[in-house]
Formats: C-alpha cells, structure tokens, sequence
C-alpha cells in the first residue's frame, strides 16, 4: 500500500500543497530503522525470515538443529583430521621433490615428452605428476603467482623452481603449526564440554597463491580426496567409512526446518542523514522521521515512538479516512479483471495521469473494500458478479465509434490472457496440472551457490505445478515468460506491456511444450472410441473454451474432419488401432 499511496500522491479529487524536495527525506529514518535482511552487512544479503509456527516449536528446532550442527562438526573434523594428517605426511616427502616435480611437468606440457617417460626417468608417481602438468601449463587468464616460473629463461628454470619450493615448504611449516595448535585448543574444549568451541583456522587463497592451489584446493597436485581408497591404509579407511556412515544418518535424521516467511521488523533506530547525489560517503542535513508533507493533508498527524515508525505509517495510510490507498488498490483490482482500470494510469494519480472514467463508481468501490475490511477477496467477488463483468465482448445494438475505447463500460473488454493463465490453461486441459498448494520447488538460500546452475530459474515448459509456484531469478527469466510480456522482474509496474510479435505467433507453431499437451488432450478425446466425431467436438470445446460450438463452427469442423479422412485414410486407420 505505501507504494501505491505514494506512487499515486497526486490525486485528482484532493488538492495538496507542492511538493519540496525535502519531504522525500522524511521516510529516509523510518526505513533506515527497519531491519528486512538477517545479514545485511555480507557480500550477498540475506533476506530476514520469520517462522510460521508458533514461537515453543520454533524454539525447540533451533535447539534440535544446534545439537544437530555440533555433532555433525564433531564428526566432519574428526573425517578432516584423518585426511589432513594423512596429506601432511605424504606432502611432507613429495615436497622435498616440488621443484622436480615443476621441471618434469614443463619437459611434459612444452617440450611434449611422454608422461610415461618422464615419470620413469625422475621416478615420479605419473598420477601426481599428470597432476602437475594440468596445473603448471598456461591458458588464457594471467596466473599472478606463477609469472616467475612462466618467464623464467631455460638456464634459470631450475632456480625458479627451487624458490618456489622453498616458499611452499616454509608456508607448508607454518599451516601446520597453526592447525596443530588449533587440534590441542578444540580437543581441550570438548573435552571440557564447553558449548563455544574454537573455530578452525581459515588459508584465504590470496595470502599465498601457490601453496593454496597446489595444497588446499580440491583438485591440486598434492591434495588428498577422503574417496580416495588407495591413499590410506586399512585401519584409516574403515574409520573414514564408518565417519561417512555417521555423517549420512545424520543428515537423514536432520530437523526439518518449519515454513518461514521473508519478513521485517524494527531494527537500531537510525537518525538517518541525507545522502547528497545518492553517496553515502557524502551525508547532508539530517532526516528527522516525519510524514511527507504531500500526503499529511489532516490535521492530526500521528507521532514516531522509538521504533522504526514503520507501525505508524501504516496505521496512518491504511486509516478509512485516507483518500488514496483504497481507491489505488481497487482501481488495480478492477483493472486485473476488466483490462483497465478506471484510471488508466494505474501508476499515476497525479496532473499528468488519466482521471477516472466513473470516479463515483472508483470512490463506491474504495469504500466498500474499506468497509469490507480491506478484503480483497470480497473485492473480487463484487466485480465478478456485477453486470459490467458479465457483458458480452460485443454490443450488436451500439455502433463501435460510439465508444471505441470502452471507456462507458458498453462492452466487456477483450482481454489478452497472461502468460501464467496460457501455460496454467494448457496444463490443465491436458490434465497434467499439479494442483499441489504450498512448498517450494527448490531448495536453499540466496548465497547457497548463487550462481551455480542449481539457482537458476526452472524451466516452465519441464514442469507441471501452477506458475505461481515457480521460482524465478530475475537476471535469467526463462523464454516462455519474457516471450509473452511476463513484466521487468526487476522493478515494480501497475501493468504490463502488451507486445504482438512474430516470435510469440511462432512459438504456439513451432513449441514442443504445445504439441506435448495437444496429443495429450487429442488421446484423451480419442480415447472412447465409441463416442462420434461430434460428441468429441463438443467435448473438445467444453474443454477448452467452457462452451459448446455453434451450429456453424460444428459444421465447419465436422467437414474438415471428413476432408482429413478422406486426404489421410492411414492416419485415420492408425488412430483407431
């Protein structure tokens, strides 16, 4: 609603005072004072949640995931201690050899020596060096760190070589003095119980390059996967299987998280500053919390407690009084179902937008949904069952020059389906709708693999749940929906764009979606084959259009079935097999 209300300040019936720059400054603190992400100062922000259940349940799987969380820990850093201590003693050996290993992988990726070859003659494992060769050979982007060993002239390769050994050796050293300092700290802490355990050192790539690709990475040449059998002996692997066994009950036994919902809440109260040209590095004046004063046009002005104020901007802009929000929110309602609304600007209110065709009629609606108790449920139901929604598409008694726009309501609009109601629609005569209410469709958070292929929008055309449940991405819309005017999904519009493209004709040609549920629908009229062409017909048409044909489309059809017949005997031997 505070969108809406402010989108449409203007309003034609009420005259307001101009508007000064500095009034938009006066929401700046009560939105600053409001806390809508549980972690706003990360690199992705996390959006706040708020459970759907009551607060004792809620509580209780907090405390279930928290013993949960700590035993899996326990049980992760027991599997990484066997695997780090088992690396750290064969890279204790292997990287007394790091300059071999450099020079034999040059011989293999820029002078072509055989792998075979050059592993028997340096008497190098061929899998580590194989290793070695992927890693040290260059591609296209610049690798900083290895500037030194890539531009080393042939008689200084090997000095090149040994300093680069020298540094890893040395960083080698100090990684494990700090991991085993932190081994002495975290086994004293739970061998004491104590509930706060000491956190794991951390290596960011970027203190030593090197030693981090060719150590910690995953896929380095001397790293060591927990999978691999060979690596270990028999006594270590049975405890990494039994670890793993642990670890996978464990995560089948999980709490299953409650339903939560994006929510906001009062935060820190901010005396909020003026950003001058929108830098936040360049505060202004300050930004009392106040009402702008467009939209304080009563007396009574309700006053900002210690929150964030966003309480008292709602109850003053939801109050029956207040001549916008309802007549905004019922001109979108009536024009979700007319095509129009009785504004046709629905973002706009103000002098350069449309005044209302019927503004008694938009004044009628606003204040029965507010009597109604802001219900836009009942809203819904007051427009379907008027008469203006119930008209025809056509006035055979009125000549269309006399109202071509529709603006007197003569005729009920012809309105353009939306991309949800097409797909939803074609689902649903093909009976493959999922009607399933609620759930998500896909898992994780917003920096769970921000970009990996898991988070990007699913594919409409692949899936059968109603549109509203699909979860989207904004920067990859999926081509069904950006085809037919689904809308910017990245900022707000009172209405769509209405395009009429070639693409979109082409599309219901040429979709294998389409022509997947159309046989779908054809077996399913098919399917009785006792029924004639006609009942078909009519069933086809109850189907798919809630009507029967006229007496002049059932002609047409049933003569183009005979014409098919005859043109095509085969298909229609095939069809009844």
């Amino acid at each position: 609603f505070l969108g809406l209300t402010i989108s449409c300040a203007r309003c034609h019936n009420h005259k307001f005072d101009p508007v000064l720059t500095k009034d938009y400054y006066s929401l700046i603190s009560v939105f600053a004072s409001t806390r809508s992400f549980s972690q706003a100062d990360t690199h992705v922000s996390v959006a706040l949640e708020k459970p759907l259940v009551p607060s004792e349940e809620f509580e209780r799987y907090q405390a279930q995931k928290k013993e949960h969380q700590a035993t899996e820990n326990r049980l992760r850093q027991a599997l990484d201690a066997i695997v780090e201590t088992e690396q750290a003693r064969r890279v204790e050996q292997s990287s007394q050899r790091t300059a071999d290993y450099m020079l034999a992988a040059r011989m293999i990726y820029e002078g072509g020596a055989s792998l075979d070859n050059v592993a028997r003659t340096t008497n190098l494992p061929p899998e580590a060096l194989e290793k070695w060769a992927a890693y040290l050979k260059p591609g296209g982007e610049v690798r900083q760190h290895l500037l030194d060993w890539n531009n080393a002239a042939p008689e200084q390769l090997a000095d090149a070589a040994l300093a680069y050994q020298h540094g890893f050796r040395k960083q080698f050293a100090a990684w494990n003095e700090a991991l085993g300092k932190w081994r002495i700290e975290y086994h004293k802490a739970t061998g004491e119980g104590k509930a706060s355990l000491p956190a794991k050192p951390k290596f960011e790539a970027g203190d030593d390059r090197f030693f981090y690709d060719v150590y910690l990475d995953k896929k380095g040449p001397f790293a060591v996967s927990e999978k691999d059998e060979a690596r270990f002996t028999q006594g270590q692997w049975q405890q990494l299987t039994e670890l793993r066994q642990k670890l996978e009950g464990l995560k089948k036994s999980a709490p299953a998280e409650p339903e939560m919902a994006c929510a906001v809440e009062d935060g820190e109260s901010v005396q909020q500053k003026v950003f001058v040209r929108g830098d936040y590095n360049n505060p202004g004046e300050d930004a009392p919390k106040a009402f702008p004063a467009i939209l304080a046009r009563y007396d009574t002005k309700p006053t900002f407690g210690p929150g964030s104020g966003r309480l008292q901007l709602a109850e003053w802009i939801t109050q029956p009084q207040h001549p916008l929000t309802a007549r905004v929110m019922a001109n979108r309602i009536w024009q979700w179902h007319f095509g129009e609304g009785l504004v046709r600007t629905p973002d706009n209110f103000g002098l350069m937008g449309e005044r209302p065709t019927h503004p008694e009629l938009l004044d009628y609606l606003a204040k029965n949904f507010v009597a109604g108790g802001w219900s836009i449920k009942a809203m819904h139901r007051m427009m379907m069952l008027s008469s203006a929604y119930q008209m025809a598409s056509d006035h055979p008694h009125l000549a269309a020059e006399a109202d071509p726009e529709n603006r007197l309501l003569t005729r009920f609009n012809r309105r353009r389906l939306t991309v949800e109601e097409m797909r939803d629609s074609l689902l649903a005569f093909s009976d493959s709708l999922d009607l399933t209410m609620g759930g998500t469709l896909q898992q994780g958070r917003g920096t769970d693999a921000e970009n990996s292929n898991d988070r990007l929008s699913l594919n409409p055309e692949k899936i059968n749940r109603r549109t509203v449940y699909i979860p989207l991405r904004r920067a990859n819309l999926p081509t069904l929906l950006n085809l037919f005017d689904f809308g910017d999904a990245t900022t707000p519009a009172g209405k769509r764009q209405l395009t009429n493209v070639a693409t979109q004709a082409l599309f219901w040609l040429n979709s294998e979606f389409l022509s997947e549920h159309s046989l779908k629908v054809a077996q399913s009229l098919l399917a009785n084959t006792e029924a004639k062409d006609a009942a078909r017909l009519d069933g086809a048409y109850l189907r798919i259009l809630n009507r029967r044909p006229s007496e002049a489309e059932s002609e047409q059809w049933l003569k183009y079935i005979v014409n098919f017949k005859d043109k095509f005997p085969g298909a229609h031997a095939e069809q009844n097999s």
